[in-house]
């Protein structure tokens, strides 16, 4: 039938992201409900500087748990008293 085996890897992979199967399924629809909110959430916020968005869009980044960035023109730019530096997971010398 074209079924195969998963790895173990891949089997703990998947667990240590969702838990379990049935979380899995419980979740799905999740993150279109998600994508909902930060856009309400968004829309109410007050962002008088492209600093401020990039502060919002990494913060929001990490709290996903995505690998975050700025240039680096940017990265020593503050907002809301933090230097955007501060908040990125990745650096320039990482991606060389």
């Amino acid at each position: 039938m074209g079924f195969g085996a998963i790895s173990d890897e891949k089997v703990k992979e998947f667990l240590d992201k969702h838990g379990s199967v049935e979380n899995f399924i419980r979740n799905l629809g999740y993150e279109e409900k998600l994508k909902e909110k930060i856009s309400e959430e968004i829309s109410k916020l007050g962002i008088e500087s492209p600093y401020e968005a990039q502060f919002y869009l990494v913060d929001l980044g990490n709290q996903l748990e995505f690998d975050t960035y700025v240039p680096p023109t940017d990265a020593g730019r503050e907002a809301f008293g933090k230097k955007l530096e501060e908040l990125i997971t990745v650096r320039k010398e990482d991606l060389n």
